[in-house]
């Protein structure tokens, strides 16, 4: 992956993630929350992008 401009990435590991869901778990849930939108959002724009293709 190759980004356009600089960045700065984070890693959480599972097990740091297991900790965080035990002890906070609403900010493990907003966490997960914000995955699935954004995974949706690029489902979505890739749906469209298949059908304009397709034209």
């Amino acid at each position: 992956m190759i980004a356009d401009v600089d960045v700065v990435a984070y890693e959480v590991t599972s097990s740091a993630f297991n900790k965080i869901t035990k002890a906070k778990p609403h900010i493990a849930q907003a966490v997960l929350r914000s995955i699935a939108r954004q995974l949706s959002e690029r489902l979505r724009n890739a749906a469209v992008d298949l059908r304009m293709s397709s034209m």
